[in-house]
């Protein structure tokens, strides 16, 4: 079953071609661990917030990188020092700093680059990771 906004997506043309060449309805862990293709990059903006433990995923995006290939990521925080958690209110995932930092260690990867940035009322980390060698 395809959603509304799936379905809007594959009606959407210009100049009469079709705006999407493939659109994907599997979950992001799924969709990596189906595809066996390899990436020197995989960019992440703030995707992770309806999934609460990320091992698997990142173990996936671990799993289709090449060599030397780096995952970078933008994660909402919330208020959240430890773990992660969900925001009822909001329905989402918060996961802390010190929990991304973890998982992606031991997933495989070293933390290369950390920022956090406001960004409106909202605090994000910006983190960039590499394939331990």
């Amino acid at each position: 079953i395809y959603s509304k906004a799936v379905l809007e997506a594959k009606d959407e043309k210009y100049d009469n071609e079709p705006v999407y060449k493939d659109i994907y309805t599997n979950t992001i862990s799924d969709h990596l661990a189906e595809k066996k293709d390899k990436y020197d990059a995989i960019l992440a903006g703030d995707v992770f917030y309806y999934q609460g433990n990320l091992d698997n995923l990142f173990a996936n995006i671990r799993n289709s990188l090449k060599p030397g290939g780096f995952f970078a990521l933008i994660v909402f925080t919330g208020e959240i020092t430890v773990g992660y958690k969900i925001d009822v209110s909001k329905d989402k995932f918060n996961h802390s700093l010190e929990y991304l930092e973890e998982t992606l260690e031991k997933m495989g990867f070293n933390v290369q680059d950390k920022k956090e940035k406001e960004i409106g009322n909202n605090t994000y980390n910006i983190i960039i990771a590499r394939i331990k060698e």
